[in-house]
Order: structure tokens, then sequence, then C-alpha cells
């Protein structure tokens, strides 16, 4: 369901944001959505996983080279985590793209 490869039933929809408290929609973001969020009035966005995918990365590996933990890496690839601009600059660096077009908001 993180990857997005199988669609969750409603009734775990209705689990889930009972279990966690938010939306079926936050917690479910429609396709199109994804590695979007909003830190106040501006929305976060990244493309880390678009670019790993085309470059054949798995997040494992990608997160072992930036010395990060896959689920942070995770987080930052779905827009719920906002890296730091270290962060920003290694993954770069490592995918071969300019910074601009993994965090375009930036």
């Amino acid at each position: 369901m993180e990857k997005g490869l199988v669609e969750p039933t409603d009734s775990f929809r209705e689990l889930c944001s009972s279990f966690l408290g938010e939306s079926s929609d936050t917690i479910f973001p429609k396709q199109g959505e994804k590695n979007i969020l909003n830190f106040g009035d501006k929305p976060f966005i990244n493309n880390i996983w678009t670019a790993r995918q085309k470059k054949n990365i798995k997040q494992n590996k990608l997160a072992e080279l930036l010395d990060c933990s896959p689920s942070y890496l995770s987080k930052i690839e779905k827009g719920l985590q906002q890296p730091n601009e270290k962060f920003k600059k290694k993954c770069a660096k490592i995918l071969k793209i300019k910074e601009s077009e993994l965090f375009p908001e930036s």
C-alpha cells in the first residue's frame, strides 16, 4: 500500500482513520496527490521517488548512501517529512540530478 501497488479496502481505510485520528484522505491521498504535504501555506513537493526509480536504485540502497534510515527516506519521498538543506544537496549529488529538480518548490 505504501508504494501504491495495492489499494486499501474501505474498511481498512476506516480502521486506520479511526486509529490515527486523521481523515482517510489524509492517510490515503488520491493518485497525483502523493509527495505533497502542506507546511503552513506552502506545499512540500519532491521528486525523489521518481528520480530513484529512473536510476533503478532501491530505497534501502539510497538510504544507505544518504546515511539515513529507509523509513526516514520513505517519509521524505511521500512528503511527510521535510529534509534539511544538507540532505537535499547530498541526495541531488547521489542521484546526479539538480537539487531544484528534486525539490522544485524549495
